[in-house]
């Protein structure tokens, strides 16, 4: 096999429709607040089973808190949050959660 591995399928969501989607998001953050605001996100993913319920949770939830993006900014800073599951076979699914913060240039 080559590396890295490519998939020569049509992506699921075409990048010019992701990069669209980027600056709707980008835009929307803008119009929050007064100018010289900052906006960090981070992705975060893992996959789920059924047999793994509870254990999921924690695992993402660790995963936010060390990557210290909640430590940003101070008492006026946003946070934003999405949560997407993509399906698979074999009752598999890819958990992504979006966490977006967003705050003032001190």
């Amino acid at each position: 096999a080559v590396f890295p591995l490519r998939s020569h399928a049509r992506p699921v969501v075409p990048w010019q429709v992701l990069q669209r989607k980027m600056q709707e998001i980008e835009s929307d953050f803008q119009k929050m607040g007064p100018l010289g605001r900052c906006v960090f996100g981070v992705p975060f993913n893992r996959s789920y089973t059924e047999v793994l319920d509870g254990i999921l949770v924690s695992q993402i939830w660790e995963e936010i808190r060390d990557s210290r993006l909640l430590d940003m900014g101070g008492e006026a800073t946003e946070f934003a949050m999405k949560v997407r599951v993509f399906p698979y076979s074999n009752r598999i699914y890819s958990v992504w959660a979006f966490i977006a913060c967003a705050s003032g240039v001190e």
